[in-house]
């Protein structure tokens, strides 16, 4: 079911991403407008890697094995993400991204945890929703509305655990 089901995202294989567009795009640092992108971009790997370190100690405040489970699976997608747009924009201007990593606290008790993450995960689903509509490559427009719908499946999962815990 995860074929990205990997502990460590380095063993992500970059050759499946490959398969799925094929860029021919090479940005003019001096166009305003492709700046603006590769910010996006940047923004979006450093929300996804921020998202991987937060379900990553959500996960352990849980008990049950199977939410466990769901945060596990939702951390997963959010490597996979972070993969996708690391690729994105490597393809594009052919150097590894650079962003600053901001600490990841939890200090709410796990109701409003849970809350906030669906919050997040509303507000990812709009911001790539612009990113969405910067590409007109239809391989990178299909990479993103994959992690968008990726991103809605798991503020519904997450609002399904909060109604369970309330």
């Amino acid at each position: 079911m995860y074929p990205y089901f990997e502990e460590d995202i380095n063993k992500i294989k970059t050759n499946d991403l490959d398969d799925k567009f094929d860029l021919d795009v090479s940005l003019d640092e001096d166009d305003i407008f492709e700046n603006e992108i590769l910010e996006l971009l940047l923004e979006a790997i450093s929300q996804e890697d921020e998202d991987i370190r937060y379900f990553q100690k959500l996960e352990k405040m849980f008990k049950n094995t199977k939410d466990k489970d769901m945060i596990r699976k939702i951390m997963l997608d959010d490597k996979k993400h972070f993969k996708i747009f690391s690729e994105i924009y490597k393809s594009l201007t052919g150097k590894e991204p650079i962003f600053e990593r901001e600490e990841v606290e939890i200090e709410d008790s796990l109701l409003e945890e849970i809350f906030d993450s669906i919050e997040q995960k509303l507000e990812n689903v709009e911001f790539y929703r612009l990113l969405l509509s910067s590409f007109l490559d239809i391989g990178i427009r299909d990479l993103i509305f994959e992690i968008i719908t990726d991103e809605q499946a798991h503020a519904q999962k997450l609002a399904q655990l909060h109604n369970k815990k309330q």
